[in-house]
Formats: C-alpha cells, structure tokens, sequence
C-alpha cells in the first residue's frame, strides 16, 4: 500500500545556538514521501540565516517550504497558520531547538496506521544546552492509549507537546486552536482523544533540549521569589481554567463524555475560587470559606484551595517540587 503523504512542521524563533542540529535532524528523515515547513516567527537573530545556508548546501530527498512570518505571530496562530499550509494528511512536529532521530517520522506513522488513532506522541531523551543527556522524559510509562476520562481526572493531557504527531483532520475537528486558549498541547491531544483516540509510543525519538528559556513554570517555581512564585501560579491557574472550558465545549459539541462536565465545571470553580485568593480579590477568610464548602469533596483541588486559604506557606511547599516530567 502506498505511503501517505505526512507534513513535518518545525517552528523556529530566535534560536541560533541549537538551529543547524534541529534542521539537520528534520531534513535527514527516512519516510517519504514527505513534506517539511521550516516556519520562523520573526527571529531577530541569525536563525533564518542559517536555515537558509542549510537548505542551500545541505542534501535532502524531501520537498522542503520555508515560511518566515513578517511580524511575530505568537505560538496559538503560528501553528494555526502552519497547519493551514500543510498539505500531508499526518503532521508531525517540531521545534527549532529539538533533535529529531532519523526513524522519528517513520515510527510515529507506523505506530498511527497500526493503532487507527488520530494522534501519537512518544518519548524523548532530554538534553541540556550543550546536548548532554540526562534521562529520560517519561519515566516508567508503557505505550498505552490515552483516554478522555484520564485527562479529565487530570486536569491536563500530559503529552510532551515537543513529541507529538496527530492527523490534520483531529486538529480541524471543533475549529482552529483558540487564540485565547491553553498552548497546543493541551488541545490537540484532547481533540484527538474525543476523535479516534491518542497514543503514548515508549520510544525515544526525539532528544528534547532543556534550557532557560523553555523550561516548564513548575521548574522556574523552584527558583523564584514568593512574589514571582505567586504571578507564575496564578498563571497557571487562569491557563487551567482556560483549558478545561474549551474542553467542555468540545464534550457537548461531540455528545460523548457528558457525565465529565459537572465534574469539570466544578474544577474550574474551586480554581477561580484559589486564583481570587493569589490576587486578594477576597479579603474575607469566612466568605472564601463558604465558597468553598459548597464545593465540598475530597479532591485535590478543593484541598488544595482549603490549604491556600490557611496556610499560603504549606501550599507553597506543597506545589514547589513538581516537575514536567511524568511517571
């Protein structure tokens, strides 16, 4: 059976120290045939500079687009946009400070057709910035379909955004990424999941560098002021407030998983209830403790809220050592 045709995407942005590996990594795939958008969002060093020496010297059997935005558009519409332009019924992504393993593109397909999903993501060795490894991203995970009720439960997807492959059509399903919503990774994977499902691959492919400009906000937590500390969680928290609206709209749009929306809405509740109390909008310890009893219940977010309410120092403690990775 003749191979489709799958779009690789690359999002570069002011990355000229890790830019030659990354698109050395992308133009060297095995899968044909294949279609590669190198998109950059209006870097203001030598990253377009390089791209283009690269493509101008370097050998690759794939028909490569370079796209440079004229002004920055931001994450949400420059992949919204890339998306638009791809032409592969498969989209695999990438970005410009990321290593792709020459099979990447192959085994994410692979793994597609044998599944039937609408969506995959894999494992990742993680680099630092001088490309030295460190372990793994996820740790003890085996390959396992991810449901809708787990990220619900969640609160969050769980997928490395970095890693992730999906169908065009589950990105268009429900409209384009809202523009004031979460970033893709917590969209893409939950549309997908509503879809035809997603699927976690236990394979490394992908060395996923770590560095200051892109670490996760619970790791620059545990490096910050109180005040720092404060302004990061409450954006968090209006991030995860975002992302569970959006995703109850998909519900009701797709007519499955209804019995998850007062769950959810609840969530989103008690997390407007703790964003208040970061922002001191109120000032009343009884009237935020009324509030919050009537979303009584013993999940970890009305602990949680109970916890900021009387001790914001045990609730500081309490977050600080999370990290991005995920058992």
């Amino acid at each position: 059976m003749k191979n489709p045709l799958v779009t690789m995407t690359m999002y570069t942005f002011n990355q000229e120290k890790y830019i030659q590996d990354s698109v050395r990594s992308v133009l060297s795939q095995t899968y044909s045939p294949l279609e590669i958008i190198i998109s950059d969002d209006c870097s203001t060093d030598r990253t377009v500079d390089i791209i283009k020496s690269m493509l101008l010297t370097e050998s690759c059997p794939h028909n490569v687009i370079l796209n440079v935005n004229s002004t920055n558009m931001g994450i949400i519409r420059h992949v919204n946009k890339v998306v638009d332009m791809s032409n592969g019924e498969f989209i695999v992504g990438s970005a410009g400070d990321d290593i792709s393993f020459p099979n990447r593109v192959t085994s994410l397909v692979e793994c597609w057709q044998m599944m039937k999903v609408s969506a995959v993501f894999s494992n990742a060795a993680c680099i630092d910035d001088a490309g030295r490894s460190y372990g793994q991203y996820y740790l003890e995970k085996k390959s396992q379909k991810i449901e809708v009720e787990q990220m619900l439960k969640a609160g969050h997807t769980g997928v490395l955004g970095a890693s992730l492959s999906y169908e065009k059509k589950a990105f268009e399903s429900f409209g384009a990424l809202p523009l004031d919503g979460p970033y893709e990774d917590q969209i893409i994977p939950f549309k997908a999941a509503i879809g035809k499902g997603l699927y976690y691959l236990n394979e490394e492919l992908i060395k996923y560098r770590v560095h200051s400009e892109n670490v996760s906000q619970w790791t620059q937590m545990n490096n910050s002021t109180v005040n720092q500390w404060e302004e990061i969680r409450k954006s968090q928290l209006v991030n995860a407030i975002k992302r569970s609206e959006y995703w109850i709209s998909y519900i009701i749009d797709s007519g499955d998983h209804l019995n998850f929306v007062k769950r959810t809405q609840k969530r989103i509740q008690i997390q407007k209830i703790e964003l208040e109390v970061l922002t001191e909008e109120l000032v009343k310890v009884s009237e935020i403790l009324y509030r919050s009893i009537k979303f009584l219940s013993f999940s970890k977010d009305f602990v949680r809220c109970l916890i900021l309410i009387i001790s914001p120092k045990t609730y500081r403690r309490l977050l600080v050592h999370r990290n991005g990775r995920f058992k």
